[in-house]
């Protein structure tokens, strides 16, 4: 039976970027819109800010936060010299159900757990995400559940463009084909030398941006 597109599953894009002024900049001069500062997240060390792609889709501009320490695994952040593609998330309404799919199957995942950020007008986004070890190697996603009391960022956030094309570059294209597969998604996948995940984005003038991580 086939699985969920992830291009329609989509959550959200990351891109990395060394400042927030940096990313911001990026977005400004790339999409043509300012984006919409999120706030930062408690205990990791970042900030972000958010574009909306079309739908439940948007592009995160995460970053750290002057003096505050990072989270393992986001201290490459601050060695980037320009903004990346960093990682992608695919939505869920059960981070739970997924988790036990993900047990059935013997996959290796991380515990559900629960995130918040408080946005810079005083209100919260609450969300539950998990990751799991895939043959995917960094172009590996996470999953997301977000909280159904709080509004998803793309919904207030500026609307810059619609994602055309999301595609996982990998050496051995069948297995981390059936990587997603197992729980439930499809994805595009070409083969490259090392993982990567690429996207393309059609701006609101009609340009075609793509970003890789």
């Amino acid at each position: 039976m086939a699985g969920r597109s992830a291009l329609v599953a989509l959550d959200h894009l990351i891109l990395g970027a060394a400042s927030l002024a940096e990313g911001l900049a990026y977005v400004r001069e790339t999409f043509d819109v300012d984006a919409r500062i999120g706030g930062r997240h408690p205990g990791a060390g970042t900030e972000n800010a958010v574009i909306a792609l079309g739908g439940r889709t948007y592009l995160e501009v995460l970053a750290p936060v002057p003096g505050e320490e990072l989270a393992p695994g986001l201290e490459a952040l601050l060695a980037l010299a320009r903004p990346v593609l960093w990682g992608w998330a695919l939505g869920t309404d059960d981070a739970g159900a997924l988790a036990a799919r993900a047990d059935a199957l013997g996959i290796v995942r991380t515990p559900v757990a629960d995130g918040d950020r408080r946005r810079p007008d005083g209100t919260f986004v609450r969300w539950r995400n998990l990751a799991v070890q895939l043959a995917l190697g960094e172009a590996a996603p996470f999953f997301i559940e977000w909280s159904p009391d709080c509004a998803h960022p793309s919904e207030d956030a500026p609307a810059a463009g619609v994602v055309r094309a999301l595609t996982v570059h990998h050496p051995d294209p069948d297995a981390a084909r059936a990587a997603l597969s197992r729980l439930g998604f499809d994805v595009d996948v070409a083969r490259a030398d090392a993982p990567a995940l690429s996207a393309e984005i059609e701006t609101n003038a009609g340009v075609r941006v793509q970003l890789r991580s």
